[in-house]
């Protein structure tokens, strides 16, 4: 899999890095699970930068060729925390969910949901705000069954 902006704003949120440190830590903080392919990485900050998200500063550095260093901004920040949902409140909502349940089609189906809310979630695709709706609709459900 190739790494994603938020994938790269999780790691600035520890300091600034220089594009390739980034690659790396990804790679690393992933268990290399996630990659960045030639070419794909620098769009992203790009992209980033373009939006407020993240700053990047040239470093002058002798006997080599200077280097970009990135940090998040303090817009980056928020739109960081935005964006990624506190996953422990959705495995205890879950878990309550499972025990309201009878019908062991209704798990099957449910637990199947809950792992694809998580995942999104985790990759920073579903905001909290959208986190807590998605939560509230299966909590419905779960009491409707």
């Amino acid at each position: 899999m190739t790494g994603t902006p938020l994938d790269t704003q999780k790691v600035l949120a520890s300091g600034a890095h220089h594009g390739y440190q980034l690659a790396l830590e990804i790679d690393e903080r992933s268990g290399g699970a996630f990659r960045f392919q030639h070419g794909t990485l620098y769009p992203i900050l790009h992209r980033l930068e373009s939006e407020g998200l993240i700053r990047g500063d040239w470093e002058e550095r002798s006997s080599r060729r200077r280097r970009k260093s990135y940090r998040l901004t303090a817009a980056g920040r928020r739109h960081l925390k935005e964006r990624t949902a506190a996953p422990e409140e959705l495995f205890i909502n879950f878990a309550g969910w499972m025990i309201s349940i009878s019908s062991m089609m209704t798990v099957a189906l449910l637990t199947t949901i809950f792992a694809g809310l998580v995942w999104f979630v985790l990759s920073g695709l579903v905001a909290r705000s959208e986190a807590r709706e998605i939560d509230s609709l299966l909590e419905t459900s779960a009491r409707a069954t």
